[in-house]
């Protein structure tokens, strides 16, 4: 998963939210934080009254033995915990397989900490660095010299040398990720097997494993770079909303929009389908039209669910967007001025989007969309939510001439519908339960409108 903090100083994450946890995407609702960390399957937060929260897998008490007092910085591993005290000093809790917790040096004073898998180490304000747990990789053998910066990843440490700003690996390589390029870095960010630098120049520069792209960062400038498993995100210098690249398993990377299309809707019919995202993301996401416009009758939720009762028969083309981590919804307080936000303007809130369509056809009738116009290009969101329509709702009796016709082109849509939600389940068991259940709703929604839609075209509803 990836966590950031919001401009409102609340924490969000996104990505999976089952695997290794659970609850390691749901960060803790109305806390304010300076800063949040995200480990292997537990994230951990400096709060702005500068304690200690943590949320996600608690074996060994990752979650629940936090240390009381003010901290700096607070960094999650594999199975345990580090942070730096406001005095400096280092405190670590959970597993102690390897002595990451046992050992830790309690009375040294480090301006910087860093974990990675069973292994931690910090910087001294001397400039040289200190390592203590595991060393199967050589990761505690900390090359002479003073430095500026350490980061740590999974098996694999770097620092920014104090002299020229050049950067050093030591530890694990089994992804090229010691085979550092040359130049200065300002800061640097260790990953499972690839490392991500930021220039002075404020370009990223990325070497180690590639195979999921976690080493091509886009052009661009930005302020702050991280590097994670198998993918990497950065803030750009024009602010909210984060950059993220490389594996997009449960959507760590880019948080995106269902892309199963909503049913068909019938004038005078109730009509509901709840939008999914395709991905975790605390807190919930905030949908809203952002172009084109919905059926007459019909609006969108805050919440994804597009529900009403359409009163004009045609076909309805619309853009949904989702307002993501790190991209705040109309400018809270403290984002204007820091960064690019313009309230009501869809490209500063929303980073999520995806075209929709929805077929409304006439109440019982044959020619209802006979002379529907193709797609909207209008960019006022639909309001018609108090409009009545007069249109009978009375079922009919007696199927037209051209029912058969419709009754196939229904359950086609039907199969279709389906089919995808079929494919999505199986791609699916890597997100987790609560995906499969959020999809299991779109399934049951889905079908239980288009019962709805061959019963008032009188077909004959079929089991699915």
């Amino acid at each position: 998963m990836t966590c950031g903090v919001q401009p409102d100083l609340t924490a969000t994450c996104w990505g999976d939210n089952v695997s290794e946890g659970p609850g390691q995407a749901t960060a803790p609702a109305g806390v304010r934080f300076i800063e949040v960390n995200a480990g292997y399957n537990t994230a951990c937060g400096i709060t702005f009254e500068r304690t200690i929260v943590c949320w996600g897998n608690n074996n060994n008490g990752k979650v629940t033995n936090v240390p009381v007092g003010m901290f700096s910085h607070v960094a999650p591993g594999f199975n345990f915990v580090c942070a730096l005290r406001l005095d400096g000093t280092p405190v670590c809790w959970g597993a102690d397989d390897a002595g990451q917790v046992f050992s830790t040096p309690t009375t040294e004073v480090f301006t910087q900490l860093t974990v990675g898998i069973r292994h931690a180490c910090g910087l001294r304000p001397n400039g040289t660095i200190l390592c203590w747990g595991a060393n199967a990789d050589g990761q505690l053998n900390v090359p002479e010299g003073t430095y500026s910066a350490v980061n740590s990843g999974n098996f694999t440490v770097c620092a920014i040398r104090s002299t020229d700003s050049t950067v050093v690996c030591w530890g694990r390589n089994n992804g090229g990720q010691l085979n550092v390029p040359g130049g200065a870095f300002t800061q640097i960010s260790v990953g499972f097997a690839h490392v991500c630098g930021l220039r002075p120049d404020r370009t990223i520069t990325c070497w180690g494993r590639n195979t999921e792209g976690q080493s091509s960062p886009p052009a661009g400038q930005y302020t702050h770079v991280s590097a994670g498993t198998f993918h990497s995100c950065a803030m750009p210098v024009s602010g909210p909303p984060a950059v993220c690249w490389g594996n997009n398993a449960a959507g760590r990377v880019q948080p995106s929009l269902s892309p199963t299309q909503p049913p068909g809707g019938t004038v005078g019919s109730p009509y509901n389908f709840q939008l999914v995202m395709a991905t975790t993301l605390t807190p919930a996401p905030t949908y809203r039209v952002v172009g084109g416009s919905l059926p007459p009758g019909v609006t969108l939720t805050p919440q994804g669910q597009l529900t009403g009762t359409p009163t004009t028969p045609g076909t309805y083309e619309f853009t949904v967007a989702a307002s993501t981590a790190l991209s705040p919804p109309d400018c809270p307080v403290g984002a204007t001025g820091d960064f690019a936000c313009t309230p009501g303007n869809p490209n500063s809130i929303a980073t999520a989007t995806r075209t929709y369509q929805i077929v409304v056809t006439g109440a019982g009738t044959s020619t209802s969309t006979s002379t529907s116009t193709s797609t909207s290009t209008s960019t006022t969101t639909s309001t018609s939510t108090t409009s009545t329509s007069t249109t009978s709702t009375t079922i009919p009796t007696t199927t037209t001439t051209t029912a058969p016709a419709a009754c196939a082109t229904l359950q086609q849509q039907r199969a279709a519908f389906n089919a995808e939600m079929d494919a999505r389940a199986a791609l699916g068991a890597q997100y987790g339960p609560a995906y499969l259940a959020a999809l299991d709703q779109a399934r049951a929604t889905g079908n239980a409108r288009y019962d709805q839609l061959l019963a008032g075209a009188d077909c004959a509803v079929q089991a699915t």
